[in-house]
């Protein structure tokens, strides 16, 4: 597809990844700017996130690597934001309804400041597998979800106590996880397969062992695990 057609005027949801060709001008009508909810343009040649979206709230960009993040601003009603451009410092401010994160293949860290205060308070989700992210910023006290998969560069003190507390779900398979923090204390579901430099001995602390539902694992799991309750891969 090379334009969106002009007649599409109720159109909610547009997918046009891997439209290399694709007139970036031609998503600027204003038939479908108040209409438009989830809008997906990954792998194209997208300079500009377009203005005046006013209803949506799923936006990727990634692999966009002509796009202005500057531009990121203009989707401030979006929920869900999917983003690896290494020219992005910092996620705009003006995103005040953002809960879902995805930096997959992001090639630089996740910098002090890089998540603004409100932000960081708010996300849900935060998913940076295959990135180089090397610890997880302060304070995400909304923090659900962790997808750290294939992230080699990670720090032992990866997660702070201020963003550990309230994660259910932690998918980090692949990566150089030796232990998880002793206060993951709401964690329910973990994935840790092929971690090559997992203390199979230690870890999982004590204190989070007792509200683990669902074990990732390699064959090296500590043999006092119910193996039903273990997933083995």
């Amino acid at each position: 597809m090379r334009i969106v057609p002009e007649c599409l005027t109720a159109l909610e949801v547009l997918d046009a990844s891997s439209c290399p060709e694709l007139d970036a001008r031609s998503l600027l009508q204003h038939g479908m700017r108040g209409t438009l909810r989830v809008l997906k343009v990954r792998r194209t040649k997208l300079q500009t996130v377009p203005t005046g979206l006013t209803v949506l709230e799923e936006l990727d960009v990634q692999c966009c690597h002509s796009l202005d993040v500057g531009s990121l601003r203009n989707a401030a009603t979006v929920r869900v934001l999917k983003v690896n451009s290494a020219e992005l410092r910092r996620v705009p401010e003006e995103l005040t309804a953002l809960e879902e994160l995805d930096l997959s293949g992001f090639r630089k860290d996740i910098a002090v400041g890089f998540l603004p205060e409100a932000i960081c308070a708010r996300l849900r989700v935060l998913r940076a597998p295959d990135s180089r992210v090397r610890k997880i910023p302060q304070d995400m006290i909304a923090l659900k979800e962790l997808d750290l998969s294939e992230c080699h560069h990670l720090q032992v003190d990866f997660l702070p106590p201020s963003s550990a507390a309230g994660v259910r779900v932690l998918r980090a398979s692949r990566s150089n996880v030796h232990t998880l923090p002793d206060n993951m204390v709401a964690l329910e579901e973990v994935d840790l397969t092929y971690c090559q430099s997992l203390d199979v001995e230690n870890f999982l602390p004590a204190a989070i062992i007792a509200g683990i539902r669902k074990l990732r694992a390699d064959a090296n799991t500590p043999p006092e695990w119910d193996p039903d309750e273990v997933l083995f891969i």
